[in-house]
């Protein structure tokens, strides 16, 4: 081979002697920095010339130093293809033949991997033009070989093979199988590590049935040995068995969503692989993070995939296996994904219950409730509240009923007092890990438990004060956490605790570590949102802090500063403007030099910031557009924080050791259509905040935005597309808001008109606007993968209906009418299921907020249009309906019901025709054992005997008898017996005779004062005081009590009883008291306060 070499020499100096070169690398491996530098400079210089091929390559061979010869054919790898066409035919078939004789006689293993990834490079350029066709027999002949080096580095040599030279490697599929059978079952085991590692990229050859049935006899022996890595790696913490076993997993993520036969949904392979995933993720000696990859394929597939997860009966092993992941213990805090971040590997690690808690999430939002909820909540009540507990259980168990809060949510408000018993008897725990488990899963349930869990508030409270005064910090953290959902919903009936819970949380505030600092402002922030008025004796004490905390530019401090920035926004929109401005001048500049500072988190909730000083200031925010725009345009405009990286997966591995070269012209080792994205969550949630901030400055500027109009829709419009949802959601919100200033700069000559409109009343550049908006959002919802988006879409077509009334939106009224009914029918893009089986449509759950959403949307376009929806009506009651079926969920049930009663409220007479088919279905929800079915129910039954008096009036006596079970305080939530109220109240209003008028009336007058459903105010005591007026010899004997309601009324906020509501009573009582002595005599005996109210009425 050398004499063959010996022609591309130049005669005199060209290069160095061969023991000049091997001192240079020798030089260059070496840690003395002047010594190396020196040596890389020659050795780069050598690298340009061509006749490094047959230097570096003497090296490789004859070198007797290690290190030498490694690194001889690291270079050569790096440097071959740049120089391969210009050596000639004779010396390319030299370098090959020099090869495949070292890599067998070489006896060191680092060094054979070096020259088999030379090897590869080389099979790269030669192989697809036919210039080395016999490197595969040599392979397969070492993979017999008696010697375990030929056979381990031959595996080594096809995994890099399939991986550069797939196509010529692609027709031998059904060699490669039996050799890598007789791999996979050597008795050495580096030959079968090897082996593992190169069944990945052959993946990528299945495209035909009959290719994944020769591929799948490779999968027992697969996964066998991946046991045996992930042992091994367990023993000795060896990475090489981490990487690998990571491999095979995403090849099985991979063949889990291909559709052909033998990996079907329902097919044996699949399920043998869920179970296999199972075992790996219950195994305490894998690795985290192969764990993680184990439950997160669980988690895919149950989401592509949940009827096959039913009928394979694999939901009970899976939950089990989540249950039993939630109980491990951990050192460092479960809760807190920034100790799981070693900065200094640059690896994630989460603990078991981190990655197990996003299973049983996908878990309960995938797989029906019926399927999920009896099991785990039946174990968690045995667990919290039974005698076989223990601490670890406990934890996992409160934790568990708050994972499937959302998913099972329908099953779990039925629960509620059982969840709150529960999370009690865990916060009052003498194990600070289950106490800190309580507190997370109250504020669980305060998200999803909703309006149920609102009401036990008076309960929640003490339970959350007693955990702010743990002796355990991350205790208090997580109360903190806890107050700050209770503030978040429990809106202003968290006032009455606010003194005590703002000393508290000042208190932690000025004393705690960062991390509580955090939490606390976030906490103040929710309180000051959710008490509004009663925040501002609060309002300028924070803002002292806040504005000390804004003053802070210090690196580390600055996620605080981003807080506190986040918080003055809040605060100020609690003060209002004329409260706030005085402050404006101290914090604007804090938070514009904040955008300074370049920190993606403070620049966010500067954004934020801005968004809630510009609903303080309205229009006059105008004036601060200057200055805003600017930063906003700029977040949008930057580049979106996407890289891309190559995913091991059907063929990507990369085999180049990470090694690149600058010089080498050939990009060919990027695989694009293997790439993934690695986003920044934080470039991702500012852009977000600025495309949401147009969208608030728009609205809440209206004409005055016209300046910034025209660029904001082009920065809006270029995101459209974006990739990621949370993105497109507020491009929808800021296009719905920039088509109001188009509107508002257009106004039409006539205020807005309910019903169908008559002409088109919109002046031509506002109609443009408009109109290329809806078409937008038609298309897009059409084409959307995310629910949220569509949802959105949903929103902001009824916003443009309620703002500009029926007219702006009639001109698409056909294909939003198809859009709804497609939606209604679970058939859009975005509702698309991969395994949807029309036999199990009992099984499939689907999504609750989009649905919501587009019942909203029947409800409000029936408000719109009025007795005129009655033409759009029929197809969509056809729809509605089906959601009455007895195989749906209560939550179903609830809202459909609602929307049937709405439409019929806002048709009015024009629901006559529908009598027929809505009454039954009414009626009958009227007895569901649900309370919101029953609630909903006889609110639809009032509208409907209202309006359709005379098909009613023969029901009545049927209607009131279960109405009157559905009064019952003691079997009925407050809300139910409302509706029920205001369901009598309008069948004695409608038909009095037909109502029973004697015997109903007392029920109807003794379930008074309504309790939470204040919108059934005006019907009820309109009723009642009309009654009372003209059936004085009926109304007379209840007086005394009717009067305490009356007075009761009067004294409550306006929020639970309309002014208009009080103006009536009014009246009524002075009628009552100036000529009728039995209402005077009852209003004797009254307090002394309520006799003063009454006289003053008078």
């Amino acid at each position: 081979f050398f004499f063959a070499m010996a022609s591309i020499v130049s005669a005199g100096d060209a290069l160095q002697a061969s023991d000049n070169l091997q001192l240079l690398l020798q030089q260059f491996l070496e840690a003395n920095n002047e010594g190396r530098v020196l040596a890389e400079k020659q050795v780069t210089k050598l690298l340009k010339q061509k006749e490094c091929v047959e230097a570096l390559l003497k090296q490789v061979a004859y070198s007797a130093i290690v290190g030498v010869r490694q690194l001889a054919a690291i270079l050569l790898r790096k440097k071959i293809s740049v120089h391969w066409k210009k050596l000639v035919a004779v010396e390319h078939q030299a370098v090959q033949d020099a090869l495949l004789a070292r890599v067998l006689e070489e006896p060191e293993k680092l060094v054979r991997l070096a020259v088999a990834h030379l090897i590869s490079v080389v099979g790269k350029l030669t192989i697809p033009v036919g210039k080395w066709n016999q490197l595969l027999p040599f392979l397969l002949q070492c993979t017999k070989s008696e010697n375990a080096n030929h056979r381990e580095i031959a595996m080594v040599l096809l995994y890099a093979l399939t991986d550069t030279v797939e196509a010529q490697m692609r027709p031998h599929l059904g060699n490669l199988v039996q050799v890598f059978l007789e791999g996979l079952a050597d008795p050495h085991m580096p030959v079968r590590l090897a082996t593992l590692r190169a069944v990945v990229p052959v993946t990528g050859f299945v495209e035909r049935d009959v290719d994944m049935q020769e591929y799948i006899k490779l999968l027992p022996p697969i996964v066998e040995v991946m046991k045996q890595c992930i042992q091994i790696q367990h023993e000795t913490e060896e990475e090489q068995y981490l990487d690998v076993v990571l491999q095979v997993f995403e090849v099985f993520d991979d063949m889990a969503m291909i559709d052909l036969e033998g990996v079907g949904k329902d097919a044996p392979v699949i399920t043998e692989l869920l179970k296999v995933m199972v075992e790996v993720a219950a195994n305490t000696n894998a690795h985290a993070v192969i764990r993680e990859q184990a439950t997160a394929f669980l988690g895919d597939v149950i989401a592509e995939r949940p009827t096959s997860i039913v009928k394979q009966n694999l939901v009970e092993p899976i939950l089990q296996l989540a249950l039993s992941m939630l109980a491990e213990q951990y050192d460092m805090d479960p809760f807190d994904d920034d100790q799981f971040d070693d900065e200094e590997d640059d690896v994630y690690c989460a603990s078991a219950m981190q990655f197990t808690s996003q299973l049983l999430d996908e878990i309960a939002l995938a797989l029906p409730n019926k399927r999920v909820f009896p099991l785990v909540f039946g174990w968690c009540q045995e667990q919290i509240l039974g005698a076989s507990g223990t601490p670890p259980t406990r934890k996992a168990a409160i934790l568990a009923l708050s994972l499937i809060s959302k998913g099972c949510r329908d099953p779990l408000r039925k629960e509620v007092n059982a969840c709150v018993e529960m999370s009690n008897r865990c916060m009052s725990a003498g194990e600070s890990l289950v106490r800190e488990a309580g507190c997370v899963a109250i504020s669980k349930f305060l998200d999803f438990l909703q309006p149920e869990i609102l009401d036990k508030y008076e309960v929640l409270l003490p339970m959350v004060f007693k955990m702010l005064d743990d002796p355990e910090a991350r205790v208090r953290q997580k109360a903190v956490y806890c107050l700050e959902s209770i503030a978040d919903h429990l809106g202003d009936q968290v006032t009455q605790f606010l003194p005590q819970l703002m000393e508290k949380v000042m208190v932690a505030l000025n004393q705690g570590e960062p991390k509580m600092q955090q939490i606390c402002i976030s906490a103040v922030s929710a309180l000051a949102d959710g008490a509004r008025e009663a925040f501002v004796p609060f309002s300028e004490g924070v803002l002292r802090v806040m504005h000390q905390i804004m003053s802070n530019s210090e690196d580390e401090h600055l996620v605080l500063r981003a807080k506190a920035t986040e918080c003055v926004g809040v605060v100020a929109a609690t003060m209002g403007k004329e409260r706030f401005h005085p402050y404006f001048d101290r914090f604007w500049p804090a938070a514009m030099q904040g955008l300074e500072l370049d920190y993606t988190a403070l620049t966010e909730y500067t954004f934020g910031f801005m968004k809630n000083l510009a609903e303080v200031y309205g229009e006059d925010w105008a004036a601060q557009l200057p200055q805003c725009i600017p930063p906003i345009f700029e977040a949008i405009e930057e580049d979106d924080g996407v890289g891309r990286a190559s995913k091991c997966v059907f063929g990507s591995g990369n085999v180049d050791l990470s090694d690149s070269d600058e010089d080498e012209d050939d990009s060919d080792d990027d695989d694009d259509d293997m790439a993934r994205l690695q986003i920044r969550t934080d470039d991702l949630d500012k852009k977000s905040a600025a495309v949401h901030a147009i969208g608030v400055f728009a609205r809440v500027c209206k004409a005055k935005f016209q300046p910034y109009l025209d660029q904001s829709v082009e920065h809006v419009m270029d995101m459209l597309a974006f990739f990621h949802d949370s993105v497109r959601v507020n491009v929808i919100f800021a296009l719905r808001h920039l088509t109001s200033v188009a509107y508002h700069l257009h106004p039409p000559s006539v205020p807005p008109q309910k019903g169908v409109p008559q002409s088109d009343t919109i002046p031509h550049d506002a109609r443009t606007a408009i109109n290329t908006t809806l078409s937008i959002f038609l298309q897009r919802a059409e084409e959307e993968d995310s629910k949220e988006v569509v949802k959105t879409i949903c929103d902001s077509i009824i916003d443009m209906a309620q703002e500009m009334g029926p007219v702006a939106i009639h001109v698409h009224i056909d294909p939003i009418m198809k859009l709804l009914l497609k939606l209604i029918q679970q058939q859009t893009y975005c509702q698309s299921l991969p395994d949807d089986d029309e036999d199990d449509e009992e099984e499939m759950d689907h999504d609750q907020i989009l649905m919501d959403a587009v019942f909203e949307m029947v409800d409000e376009l029936a408000k719109a249009y009025g007795a005129g929806f009655a033409t759009l009506w029929p197809p969509v009651l056809e729809e509605v309906l089906k959601y009455l079926g007895p195989k749906r969920p209560s939550s179903d049930h609830d809202m459909a019901l609602g929307t049937l009663a709405e439409v019929a409220n806002q048709m009015g007479e024009a629901v006559q025709p529908f009598f027929s088919k809505m009454w039954p279905a009414m009626m009958q929800m009227l007895r569901s054992p649900d309370a919101g079915s029953r609630s909903n129910a006889a609110y639809g039954v009032g509208v409907m005997a209202q309006h359709c008096t005379l098909q009613a009036t023969p029901h009545f006596t049927e209607a009131l008898q279960v109405l009157q079970l559905c009064m019952d305080i003691d079997k009925n939530p407050k809300n139910c017996v409302d509706n029920a109220c205001g369901a009598v109240a309008r069948l004695l209003s409608s038909n009095l005779e037909a109502s029973h008028f004697e015997q109903v009336f007392p029920a109807l007058v003794h379930r008074l004062p309504l309790r939470q459903d204040w919108q059934e105010n005006p019907i009820v005591y309109g009723t009642v005081c009309r009654l009372v007026v003209q059936h004085p010899l009926v109304t007379r004997p209840y007086a005394s009590h009717i009067l305490k309601v009356f007075v009761h009324v009067m004294k409550a906020p306006d929020a639970e009883a309309q002014p208009d509501v009080k103006k009536g009573i009014a009246e009524c009582v002075k009628t009552l008291l100036q000529g009728d002595e039995v209402w005077q005599q009852a209003a004797a005996q009254l307090p002394q306060e309520d006799q003063a109210l009454l006289k003053q009425l008078l």
